[in-house]
């Protein structure tokens, strides 16, 4: 059979037997991450990742902070970032210790290295979001920005990070 007497409905959007990806939107983030994590690489100095920077903003707008709190306020599960923070500290870009009131929990603050870091990777985070986002007007970013927060606000994305 030759493409033109097919069989399979023209979808419009080329030869997509399975639907029309640019419709379902797991597929779209999925994408937007690629295109961000690309991005990231091209941009962004000191050889930091994504939610290691994530960890570093938190800890620069508060110190000596619980290390699942950070987990909370970085979207990251308790595994990932114990990893992390260990790497961290071998880095010294976070500096640990023991909670005094509750000698189970990890308290977490910036070191001097995470500051120089961070300052070092903010120009480029800051250029990969607006690239992100070039093809967009203002309204638009806003409303994509907003649409998103609501989505990670959606009762079953809570239980996930």
């Amino acid at each position: 059979m030759s493409p033109s007497t097919s069989s399979r409905p023209d979808t419009g959007a080329g030869d997509q037997p399975h639907g029309d990806l640019r419709n379902m939107v797991g597929h779209l983030l999925r994408r937007a991450q690629q295109l961000h994590a690309s991005l990231w690489a091209e941009s962004v100095a000191g050889g930091i990742t994504s939610p290691q920077y994530a960890v570093l903003r938190v800890l620069a707008e508060e110190s000596d902070i619980p290390q699942g709190r950070v987990g909370e306020l970085a979207a990251l599960d308790r595994s990932s970032l114990a990893e992390m923070v260990n790497r961290l500290v071998e880095r010294d870009w976070v500096r640990r210790r023991r909670d005094p009131v509750d000698g189970r929990r990890s308290l977490l603050s910036l070191g001097p290295r995470g500051r120089e870091i961070l300052r070092e990777a903010t120009p480029g985070v800051e250029e990969v979001n607006r690239r992100l986002v070039a093809n967009l007007g203002e309204q638009e970013r806003d409303e994509l920005t907003a649409l998103l927060v609501r989505l990670l606000e959606s009762p079953w994305s809570l239980s996930f990070g």
